[in-house]
């Protein structure tokens, strides 16, 4: 979290690190993922996590933004004990355009099923939503598939190992 208020695309110019969240909701079999808006500054039209977004000043903590960013960007209400801590990942991303350095906490959402869900898009953050089997989004990210938002090497194992712990030890109550 910076201890400056910044704008987001200040902080993107300059390559400040920060912090930011990712949530994945899943089922263990498949996940949701987001396209992002294409007026994003960043990655716009591709697919992302089931939610994210940047930890502002005034958050309390990484499970206070990820709830915030659950309702403002897809319509969903949870409580911060609903999320699973995942891992802690740096990325950096640098275009033309952009810096970004980024401190990112992971969390997994369990969902037992995706229809229960009234999702509510932010059009300016989200295009679309749909499931995918998370067989398929991690081997797409791990090849560096463009339809999605580039994850470093590090985040797309640790993501892997964590599907995997979670399912290994019956983590995911839903």
């Amino acid at each position: 979290k910076l201890d400056v208020k910044k704008l987001r695309r200040e902080v993107h110019r300059d390559g400040d690190w920060h912090e930011s969240v990712e949530i994945w909701l899943s089922n263990l079999e498949q996940v949701l993922v987001q396209q992002r808006s294409g007026s994003k500054d960043t990655n716009p039209n591709r697919l992302d996590c089931s939610c994210a977004g940047h930890v502002d000043v005034q958050d309390l903590s990484p499970e206070f933004t990820a709830i915030r960013e659950l309702k403002e960007e897809i319509g969903l209400q949870f409580q911060p004990q609903d999320l699973i801590f995942a891992f802690l990942s740096p990325c950096v991303s640098r275009t033309n355009t952009y810096y970004d350095r980024e401190l990112v906490h992971v969390f997994i959402l369990p969902c037992s099923n995706f229809q229960d869900f009234r999702f509510t898009v932010a059009a300016n953050e989200v295009v679309n939503l749909h499931v995918e089997p998370i067989s398929t989004v991690l081997t797409d990210l791990a090849q560096g598939h463009k339809r999605f938002v580039p994850k470093p090497k590090h985040y797309v194992d640790a993501l892997a190992h964590t599907f995997q712990r979670i399912k290994k030890n019956n983590l995911l109550k839903i």
